[in-house]
């Protein structure tokens, strides 16, 4: 009974640094490869397919360069918060 006891008893100050740790640990896989995974997104996207609701083609994406890989990028980071 005391081992459930001290497991459910823990100090918040515990849990609030094992959120921190695994919100840290989750910025860093994020911060690693961003413009590799948004560049490679935007390559699987299929050409000669009508645009969506905002009127973008994927062939203007893909003609956006670094600049808009990272633009994209901000922005999903932005969303997430």
């Amino acid at each position: 009974m005391e081992h459930f006891k001290e497991l459910l008893n823990t100090e918040s100050n515990e849990k609030e640094q094992v959120d921190q740790n695994i919100e840290a640990s989750a910025q860093e896989q994020c911060i690693e490869e961003p413009n590799i995974q948004v560049r490679e997104v935007i390559r699987e996207l299929r050409n000669n397919k009508a645009p969506g609701g905002d009127n973008i083609s994927a062939e203007l994406v893909k003609c956006g360069g670094d600049k808009l890989i990272q633009i994209i990028y901000e922005l999903i980071k932005d969303v997430w918060r």
